[in-house]
């Protein structure tokens, strides 16, 4: 008699804990730019989610767009993603000001001037006496900054530092080395945060468009990691386990299943991509360096523009890496550059163009954005050397020639 009365006792007192936990138990939703609300989903329609604070179950109904919700962790363990979902196409981006060279200050209009100036610099090209009027089979590339782009606003400088990527296999993107290659040519952008406050970046708006196509920076990404673990009993939290990186960028959920009564419990992390990266005051940034010319690794010679190809080798053991071709051929007889010479391209003129797009904000909300672009493009070829020692501040990089005839002619300017 005493076992049952304790056996019912037992029962009654897990009972109760189970209800308190459950009581507890919340859905997660998870915006875009990484913050976290734990709350009681009340509808979803076709652009709106609607919700009530778990805090506070008689509160308030609120109301947040769906294209600012990247998913949803319900209480019983279901998740629902919106990373797909695509505003309608009339609903504009609200609070985003595209910022242009003349909407900057006169102060800061003159820094940014000249911090394209300093990169676009003429610089003179020198060669041996014995070079003059021989083909070089070696040519310097070098690329300008479009005197139309922003490097600098009063929140904001940007750094561009020319270097490779050396890859060891197919799928190898290739660490970043700053130098001026030949090989596997990269381009690394740095931002720095000029202001006294934390600036919000926004990597799902933030592009960098290589001839035309743009590539994001913020790839969508869920990662799951789950664990065991036996004990005398498990109750499931379906809570926030913690937040990572800075900024409250990326969040994990925890969310645990419960057997009643059992010995074992599973935990599962899920970690979202990091999508607003906070920049905080007087610090700065990586973007990542990008190929400059294109991603391809697989052998083979691959043409980027007119006369322009991009060549993969696999050099040693297994090490994937391309350079710059260009074929100079006019007519039927072969002019390729010689040692003494070298062409200047305007911005109009020239064959091959990259450029990065970026947004960011002074809030983390992203309520209000700005909005601005640079653009580089292939400004100059030399068939001999630079001439100077101060050279860290130039965009070029080495490429071959050659003159192969029944091929397109890579352009030569006006």
């Amino acid at each position: 008699m005493n076992k049952a009365i304790s056996f019912f006792r037992l029962g009654l007192m897990m009972l109760m804990l189970l209800c308190c936990f459950s009581i507890k138990a919340d859905d997660v939703i998870v915006m875009r730019n990484g913050d976290v609300v734990n709350a009681k989903v009340t509808e979803i329609t076709q652009d709106e989610i609607k919700y009530k604070k778990a805090s506070r179950p008689d509160g308030p109904l609120y109301t947040v767009n769906k294209s600012d919700v990247l998913a949803i962790n319900y209480e019983d363990g279901e998740k629902e993603t919106f990373e797909d979902y695509a505003p309608a196409a009339n609903e504009e981006p609200s609070g985003v000001t595209y910022l242009k060279p003349e909407n900057l200050s006169p102060e800061i209009a003159q820094l940014n001037a000249q911090a394209i100036q300093k990169i676009n610099r003429e610089v003179p090209t020198k060669c041996e006496d014995k070079e003059i009027g021989k083909k070089s089979k070696d040519i310097i590339y070098r690329f300008l900054v479009d005197e139309n782009s922003i490097l600098l606003n009063e929140d904001l400088a940007i750094t561009l530092t020319p270097g490779k990527r050396v890859r060891w296999g197919k799928k190898d993107i290739g660490e970043f080395k700053e130098c001026h290659t030949a090989l596997s040519p990269a381009l690394l952008v740095t931002i720095s945060n000029k202001s006294n406050s934390t600036i919000y970046l926004d990597l799902g708006n933030t592009f960098f468009i290589r001839q035309g196509k743009p590539i994001c920076y913020y790839v969508p990404s869920v990662t799951t990691s789950a664990s065991s673990s036996t004990t005398g009993g498990s109750v499931n939290l379906g809570s926030v386990a913690g937040a990572m990186g800075i900024g409250g960028g990326a969040k994990a959920l925890a969310s645990g299943v419960n057997v009643g009564g059992s010995n074992t419990s599973t935990t599962g992390t899920t970690i979202f991509s990091q999508r607003i990266i906070a920049i905080p005051a007087n610090t700065s940034y990586e973007l990542g360096a990008e190929y400059i010319l294109m991603d391809e690794v697989s052998n083979g010679q691959y043409p980027l523009c007119k006369g322009l190809y991009y060549k993969v080798d696999a050099m040693w053991v297994a090490q994937y890496n391309g350079f710059a071709l260009f074929n100079f051929l006019e007519g039927s007889e072969s002019e390729p550059i010689t040692f003494d010479e070298s062409f200047r391209y305007t911005s109009q003129e020239s064959p091959l163009k990259v450029s990065y797009s970026l947004t960011y904000s002074k809030t983390e909300d992203l309520k209000l954005s700005n909005t601005f672009e640079f653009s580089l493009y292939l400004g100059e070829l030399v068939g001999g050397y630079y001439d100077g020692e101060n050279l860290q501040d130039l965009l070029f990089y080495g490429g071959k020639a050659h003159t192969k005839k029944n091929e397109p002619v890579f352009p030569r300017p006006n």
